[in-house]
């Protein structure tokens, strides 16, 4: 923009220099166009910036592999006579953290190359409105963003199981306060304790029983098998994030076919997620659990649950890693574990470790 700024300059002096040594009509048209054009188009972008509007248009879906078609539509009220919008437009996979850039100006399609199964979450960054010779750039107010689901390749995989899986089953309450009639649709009640913060007093029963009670935070149902994703990590390669994704979800839907009970959770920004198959369809778990950002550097999904639900009991905890590190030794009072990797690498020696992709679709409870 500087060059621009100092070629006007020049352009300004010689128009007036012009006008300084031949006054005539023409030279002082020259010298009022280089004046008035210019400063109405900085006054159009100026008046532009505050009432631009901008569209992103994109699929809600698209199968992995394929290139979604997508518009980014920016309007005001003088881009037509007065001033040009543009912004740059940011593709991010939430997962994996790529990134893809597009320059836009006015009404643009683009297309988005849907590598790795995941969310791409797409939005409009540095949008500005600046006059035609491009002297002055105004910056616009920011606009929401899109998200674009990316559909996994799932694949058939053949589950063997040397035992029955059991059925889920609740948690039960403590025998005296099932007796005392605390069992609510709120969940479990304890006895206070120090420590326990005060938003989480049950004040009205606490009144009927003269005790301080405190809501137990909710616990999710013992389920016969646990699917786990990691999902942090510094440098995870995209091709055994995606590995890790779909050997899941196949497994998952594996264990749905055979109306084997099952719950999964991963590490998302928010903290710990957590589905149970046998209350989702299997398109809005899929939705769930696409959306999970990638974090760099967190603690391992295994130490994250065990911690976060250390009474959790389950027949299996299995674990799908796109990294052999991943701490599952404290998964282990919850029952067995295996550790899944996309492809053939080096795991934990304590542990045991199978591979499952479309090449190897077997996995043994």
């Amino acid at each position: 923009m500087i060059f621009r700024r100092v070629g006007y300059a020049c352009w300004l002096l010689a128009a007036a220099t012009l006008y300084f040594f031949e006054n005539n009509t023409g030279t002082r048209a020259v010298l009022l166009a280089s004046v008035i054009v210019p400063a109405f188009s900085v006054c159009c972008a100026a008046w532009t910036a505050k009432k631009a509007s901008c569209r992103l248009t994109v699929p809600e879906s698209a199968k992995k592999g394929e290139t979604a078609a997508c518009r980014c539509d920016l309007s005001g009220p003088w881009t037509k006579i007065g001033c040009v919008l543009s912004c740059r437009v940011r593709s991010e996979h939430l997962m994996n953290h790529e990134i893809s850039t597009w320059e836009i100006e006015g009404k643009e399609c683009f297309a988005v190359r849907n590598a790795h199964c995941g969310t791409l979450y797409i939005s409009a960054k540095a949008l500005t409105a600046r006059d035609w010779l491009g002297l002055i750039r105004f910056s616009c107010k920011a606009f929401d963003g899109v998200s674009l689901l990316v559909l996994p390749d799932l694949y058939p995989i053949r589950i063997k199981r040397n035992a029955m899986l059991s059925e889920p089953q609740r948690e039960e309450l403590p025998g005296q306060l099932r007796r005392d009639g605390l069992e609510t649709e709120n969940g479990g009640v304890r006895e206070y304790a120090p420590g326990d913060p005060v938003r989480r007093i049950h004040w009205k029963l606490s009144a009927k029983t003269d005790r301080v009670l405190v809501r137990e935070e909710e616990q999710p149902l013992a389920g016969s098998v646990l699917l786990l994703l990691e999902t942090s990590g510094y440098g995870i390669d995209p091709q055994d994030m995606d590995g890790a994704v779909e050997a899941l979800l196949s497994v998952s839907r594996a264990l749905r076919e055979e109306g084997v009970a099952h719950s999964i959770s991963w590490l998302d920004r928010g903290g710990l997620e957590w589905i149970d198959i046998a209350c989702m369809n299997d398109y809005l778990a899929m939705r769930a659990l696409l959306s999970a950002q990638g974090l760099e550097g967190e603690e391992s999904i295994g130490t994250a649950f065990s911690r976060a639900y250390p009474d959790f009991r389950a027949d299996h905890a299995v674990v799908f890693s796109p990294r052999p590190d991943t701490d599952c030794i404290s998964l282990r009072e919850i029952g067995a574990v295996t550790l899944v990797l996309p492809h053939s690498k080096d795991g934990n020696p304590d542990l045991r470790v199978v591979n499952v992709s479309r090449e190897e679709p077997e996995l043994e409870l």
